[in-house]
């Protein structure tokens, strides 16, 4: 190999990895959560982002002097197989986290294309390997006055690499301050604000893993569509309620089109609003592609306690809600950054919002083996529900609310339409007083509740979901109100 065509492979891995150290060092913040997002231990992903950028400087500088630049090119190789046996394990696992290889300069999830972009930045590594110690090409200067030259060069390439991240990040936080603008000046402009009266905590929500509502409405067309025709077209979809009164609603809604188009092919959009399709095509009507549906008032946005504007909520590819409301731009926003650095096919996904502060949910998990008496007696073990879908509840003697939840437990096992799960209760308490309640399913008596906070109740009175394999599919239901809407029922 010519000494032209090496010393141009130094130069232009010694600028990758210059890049990349610059960007890192500019954004410490996004590197130490790209760190953590790659399985780096919280505590020592501080450093080890530090250790990372350091480490890439030291190869782009070696890399200039032939004397240095094998195990510079020796040490190339080593972090760019680390960086891609690490995407690779996040992809296999159905991860995408940021791979914030160029800090502030370029930073997306890690996919298919970060792996080909490795492999491209391995080829000048491995070639100035293959090419031996002593056979690294001309040196890049000669006379202390050359050296002065380049390192002159050098610093000038990494300033104008700091500028340019610097420029990226004043221009999205520019993005960011028009649409806040944007917003504040709808709000400021006269109009009323929308009032929420009973609304409530906007984290407030079905219970993950509840069906989302079927539905009867018409798109602004005139078309009418229902959840099964939504459906039955396949994948995840993300249900963002608007309205055409809305004022944030509009001046975010070029922002949701920018996501929806992004996340085009892995997860729909699907725009509920309410109101006449001439109000609302005057505000939202942007192509043809728009699946936008009207409400007459609010009927489907209050079942699924979307009750503030704009409130996305994420649905999985089996129909069922897999997020809590996401109300507000800021949480909005917070869902979207999960959203598209998840692989939406994975079983069992779903995302819960920073605003719950409940226990996290034990969806995706087996029940554990155990083995209780009922009120009478027996012994019900885990074996005793498999092969047919359950619906575990948690119910104290105490509980007002739970006698209600009693009651609606002993109407529908005296309806009996086969369709249901079957019905099994979590007790602390006599077998004389739980026997009162009258229950035909059954009772099982768990001291302290140990059982129950293994199913992931909490709550009282609270339920799950549990399929036919003893997998948990729901997150607990605390109340009435969300309890039923478990299995597709109104309370």
């Amino acid at each position: 190999m010519s000494d032209e065509i090496l010393l141009i492979l130094r130069v232009l891995l010694s600028a990758i990895f210059a890049l990349a150290a610059v960007g890192k060092l500019q954004d410490r913040a996004g590197a130490q959560k790209a760190m953590a997002d790659f399985g780096v231990p919280e505590n020592v992903a501080p450093a080890a982002s530090l250790a990372l950028a350091i480490a890439e400087l030291a190869v782009a500088f070696a890399l200039l002097f032939p004397s240095f630049s094998w195990f510079a090119a020796i040490g190339a190789t080593l972090l760019l197989a680390t960086f891609t046996v690490g995407m690779g394990y996040q992809m296999a696992k159905g991860n995408a986290p940021d791979c914030h290889c160029f800090g502030q300069l370029h930073s997306e999830p890690v996919s298919v294309w970060s792996l080909v972009r490795n492999a491209v930045f391995l080829i000048p590594a491995v070639l100035l390997i293959l090419s031996g110690r002593a056979s690294q090409g001309p040196a890049i200067a000669v006379t202390a006055h050359e050296y002065f030259i380049v390192a002159v060069l050098a610093a000038l390439f990494c300033a104008a690499a700091a500028i340019a991240g610097y420029a990226k990040q004043i221009i999205a936080n520019q993005e960011k301050i028009i649409r806040r603008v944007e917003t504040l000046e709808l709000l400021s402009g006269g109009e009323p604000l929308l009032e929420r009266e009973d609304a409530g905590d906007p984290a407030d929500g079905l219970a993950i893993g509840s069906p989302f509502r079927d539905f009867k409405l018409p798109d602004i067309n005139g078309k009418i569509v229902t959840f099964d025709h939504l459906f039955a077209e396949g994948g995840p979809m993300l249900f963002m309620f608007i309205g055409p009164d809305c004022n944030p609603c509009k001046a975010l809604f070029p922002e949701f089109r920018e996501w929806e188009r992004e996340l085009a092919g892995q997860l729909r959009f699907v725009y509920i609003s309410r109101g006449s399709a001439a109000e609302n095509a005057d505000k939202f009507s942007e192509g043809s592609d728009i699946r936008l549906l009207l409400q007459k008032e609010k009927e489907l946005a209050n079942e699924v306690y979307a009750k503030w504007t704009p409130t996305a909520i994420f649905v999985d590819a089996n129909g069922n809600i897999a997020s809590h409301p996401a109300a507000g731009d800021q949480a909005i926003r917070e869902l979207i950054d999960k959203l598209r650095k998840a692989d939406l096919s994975r079983e069992h996904i779903y995302f819960r919002s920073n605003f719950v502060k409940t226990r996290e949910p034990k969806i995706g998990k087996q029940i554990p083996e155990f083995a209780l008496k009922d009120i009478n007696g027996n012994e019900v073990r885990k074996g005793d529900l498999l092969g047919k879908r359950s619906m575990a509840f948690l119910l104290t003697l105490t509980c007002t609310y739970c006698q209600d939840v009693v009651m609606d437990i002993k109407r529908r096992e005296e309806e009996n339409n086969g369709h249901r799960p079957q019905f099994i209760v979590l007790a602390d308490g006599e077998p004389a007083e739980l026997a009162e309640w009258g229950l035909k399913s059954p009772v099982l008596i768990d001291k302290n509740y140990k059982m129950a906070v293994e199913f992931g109740l909490h709550g009282a009175p609270a339920a799950v979901l549990i399929g036919e394999d003893g997998t948990i599919l729901s997150e607990s239901a605390v109340g009435a109100p969300v309890i039923w809407p478990l299995i597709g029922e109104k309370p």
